[in-house]
């Protein structure tokens, strides 16, 4: 049994306070570094990555088959020892779900309608999976300092990070404090107080991380473990068929418990690995030869191979073909799993049932036996980068790379808002625009199916959730006035009869989002703005005139700081007219001002003229 000991540390800065001292039976650590780089027990250095999911299972199969090709070869690139790990964490502990609902407040009306969003989002969330797939891949080398091994590590990122993005994923190495976390939150998987680790503090009171990682106590059995309250149980994947499933990954995470898989992976150089094969199928034709020379003594000359023999010579003969001819590698393997359950009746019902899924995809799953194995196989899942089970199994490429640790794409960004439920992985979809390369988005279907509906409740929740955004209606149906005038919004009238006008032509000195100056901004507007009027038909001469003019109409508001009126599209229009300075020029703008003509003096100049209502709510 491994418990912390308690130690007490002098007295007199008032923050210090007991530290524990934690056996190191569960924490294959020597030392850790700011950056990630851990020293481990073994004397070898391990970093570790976080690997973006893809979609792979919603892709058809020219586009499996295409993922699958690109991740055999980030195998083959791979030359020193490493570790994929595919953990399912609690949602929880990856976001904090709370945040989701509305807080009510008494200081405005819509306490009503945060009750609804509150509602709507509990609904999604009693139906949600409440467990989340992560994958890792921890690299091990051995150097002999630091130094080197942040060197290598840093090679390894970069090998990564290309290889990944062919595949339309991406990799992001974890610091200490990411590292430590996720340890301690399969340590602590039901401790509902966060993590909380500060380097610098801790060196200061002379405590140790591992009192920050490790759970109240660790209790290894024959067959299970006891993690603070809750069970836990090794196993080992022991033989794989000839013929692997991409399933197999798949079907043992979709169990909804706490639980890591880790495939630890040593390459074996091409030279070696024709050599074993080679000696393989010697060995092979010795014992057919000895075979033969027994039936031809007994003369019994029309025996036939036994059939064992005359498969071990095709495999052997199709093994070393996939090694030459077909550039597979060869690795030695080691497939372990850890899971968590809260008692131990539940422990071994589910120990069955990831027997039986594992069964099913042709591979044979087995507990770890004796306490030792058991700890083992539990530091040995986890990404620490050590593999303490040492059951190895040889594979080629392929056979390693149906081990599919893929499967979608999850968007759960920590302050995002709920759009539904992701139908193949069952998690919650929490978006935020703000951290998508592209937060623009469609919204389709079929007639009746909910588009207004669904459009009107992302203005509701980005209204709740970001209040000073934004938002901006075009309503041509008039359908969302109620929502806007219900959230406090402002709704404008804007036709061709109507007294309310905005002038297309406003520009204040915070214009532009960046440092440029916002007349360049103002000006491409501009230009945009005639290309539609003239249904796309501006050149260059358009261009030239257009940015000529709207400088000339725009320099005086200008040089008076942006202050009082601002020019108007009839402005503008007149200094078309003005253009006289060659033929050319002349016509040009004469053609742009005809252009013109209905948006500033014609029926359609609600935009010609100066703005009369406020904008200065933020949901118009």
């Amino acid at each position: 049994m491994f418990q912390k000991k308690k130690q007490y540390v002098p007295q007199g800065d008032p923050e210090l306070r007991r530290v524990d001292t934690v056996d190191k039976a569960i924490l294959p650590i020597k030392k850790t570094e700011p950056n990630g780089v851990f020293l481990l027990t073994n004397g070898k250095y391990a970093k570790t990555f976080h690997i973006a999911d893809i979609n792979y299972l919603t892709a058809d199969f020219e586009g499996q088959n295409a993922i699958f090709k690109k991740y055999s070869d980030l195998l083959n690139s791979m030359l020193e020892n490493y570790k994929i790990t595919i953990m399912t964490r609690k949602l929880k502990q990856v976001t904090d779900i709370d945040k989701l609902y509305f807080k009510y407040d008494a200081s405005d009306e819509l306490n009503e309608l945060r009750k609804e969003l509150n509602d709507y989002i509990n609904s999604l969330s009693v139906d949600a999976n409440t467990y989340v797939q992560e994958i890792y891949i921890t690299v091990t080398c051995s150097k002999p300092n630091l130094k080197e091994a942040n060197t290598y590590f840093n090679r390894v990122e970069v090998t990564l990070q290309q290889a990944l993005s062919k595949m339309g994923s991406s990799c992001t190495p974890l610091n200490e404090y990411q590292k430590l976390e996720l340890i301690y939150s399969f340590y602590n998987a039901n401790s509902d107080v966060p993590f909380k680790y500060d380097r610098k503090k801790a060196m200061r009171l002379g405590h140790s991380y591992k009192e920050y990682v490790c759970p109240d106590s660790f209790v290894s059995e024959f067959d299970h473990f006891r993690i603070g309250e809750r069970f836990g149980q090794a196993m080992l994947i022991k033989d794989f068929r000839q013929v692997l499933r991409d399933e197999l990954i798949k079907g043992l995470v979709e169990v909804n418990t706490e639980i890591a898989i880790s495939i630890d992976v040593s390459p074996i150089p091409k030279d070696k690995a024709i050599k074993m094969a080679e000696q393989k199928i010697l060995a092979n034709e010795t014992n057919i030869t000895n075979y033969q020379r027994k039936q031809n003594q007994n003369r019994n000359w029309a025996a036939e191979l036994p059939y064992d023999y005359r498969q071990q010579r095709a495999i052997l003969d199709e093994f070393l073909d996939e090694l030459t001819v077909n550039d597979q590698c060869m690795f030695s393997c080691t497939v372990t799993l850890v899971h968590l359950a809260d008692s131990k009746d539940e422990l071994e019902q589910m120990s069955a049932n990831l027997i039986s899924i594992a069964s099913g995809c042709q591979t044979n799953l087995e507990k770890l036996l004796l306490p030792s194995r058991q700890r083992g196989g539990l530091v040995t899942a986890l990404p620490f980068g050590v593999d303490e089970i040492k059951f190895n199994r040889t594979l080629l490429t392929s056979g390693l790379a149906i081990l599919m640790p893929f499967k979608i794409q999850d968007i759960l960004h920590s302050e995002g808002i709920v759009c539904g439920v992701n139908k193949i992985s069952g998690n919650l979809i929490l978006v935020d625009r703000r951290k998508l390369k592209n937060g623009n988005s469609w919204i389709l279907g079929k007639p009746g199916g909910g588009k207004s509906f669904f459009a009107k409740l992302q203005i509701f929740l980005i209204k709740m959730q970001y209040p000073n955004a934004d938002i901006v209606v075009l309503d041509p149906e008039r359908e969302y006035s109620p929502l806007v005038e219900a959230l406090g919004g402002k709704v404008i009238n804007i036709s061709s009869t109507s007294t309310n006008h905005i002038n297309a032509m406003d520009m204040s000195s915070s214009y532009s989002e960046d440092e440029a100056d916002p007349l360049l901004h103002k000006s491409e507007f501009v230009m945009s703005l005639f290309e539609q009027i003239s249904n796309g038909k501006v050149n260059n001469k358009h261009r030239s005139i257009i940015d000529r003019c709207a400088k000339n109409v725009y320099e005086q508001y200008i040089k008076n700081g942006y202050r009082g009126t601002a020019p108007t599209l009839i402005d503008l229009r007149n200094e078309l007219l003005k253009v006289d300075d060659t033929d050319i020029s002349k016509q040009v703008a004469q053609e742009l001002a005809i252009e013109a003509e209905l948006f500033t003096t014609g029926s359609l100049n609600t935009f010609a003229k100066q703005t009369n209502v406020e904008l200065d709510n933020n949901l118009i």
